[in-house]
């Protein structure tokens, strides 16, 4: 049996809020410790045809811009539409892409503190080239977790891409809360 605490979105604990709070802090963490590794010229090198570590941190925090897109607009959170053009500064400036970064997890985090987190939202998606998007209901709540999971995730693809250029990094940096539950870590 797992040792996890289960936390129920429609309580108004503060330890609820405490956890995503924690949650956006440590992924902002995890990507000053990544970057910090990786000089400018790294930043931008594309390595045997994948994606540079500049396309990888302007496409997550596209993610995060997207859930403060749909609370600040109708309430619909569309993962498909970025802006890559005006974003594309992301992709090419380390600096940059840390404060818009920055900027985006304290505006999440302002989030997690003033907004009801189980308020229904709307998930809109192209789930193919040839059809309409779809929408479906969803919860703040449940973005929030979502766009830390995917950063997560896209720490790990830094993380490689970063040793495909001979940067060693710690990669324990980037491995996810149930893998190391399951490693046995505990946090001190």
């Amino acid at each position: 049996m797992s040792s996890r605490l289960a936390i129920n979105s429609n309580s108004d604990d503060d330890h609820y809020q405490a956890v995503f709070q924690a949650s956006l802090v440590e992924l902002q963490s995890k990507f000053h410790k990544i970057l910090a590794y990786i000089g400018d010229d790294h930043y931008v090198q594309q390595v045997d045809g994948f994606s540079t570590i500049g396309q990888h941190m302007r496409h997550t925090i596209q993610f995060l811009q997207a859930v403060d897109k749909a609370i600040k607009g109708n309430g619909v959170v569309d993962y498909d539409d970025r802006d890559r053009v005006s974003d594309a500064i992301l992709e090419t400036s380390k600096s940059k892409a840390i404060v818009r970064l920055d900027e985006m997890i304290n505006i999440l985090s302002g989030y997690v503190k003033t907004q009801v987190l189980d308020q229904t939202m709307f998930l809109s998606e192209k789930m193919t080239s040839d059809i309409l998007a779809v929408q479906v209901p969803t919860f703040l709540s449940r973005e929030i977790m979502y766009v830390i999971g995917h950063g997560l995730h896209h720490t790990s693809d830094i993380t490689f891409l970063a040793h495909m250029q001979n940067i060693n990094i710690d990669r324990d940096i980037c491995v996810a809360p149930s893998t190391l539950e399951y490693r046995g870590f505990k946090k001190t």
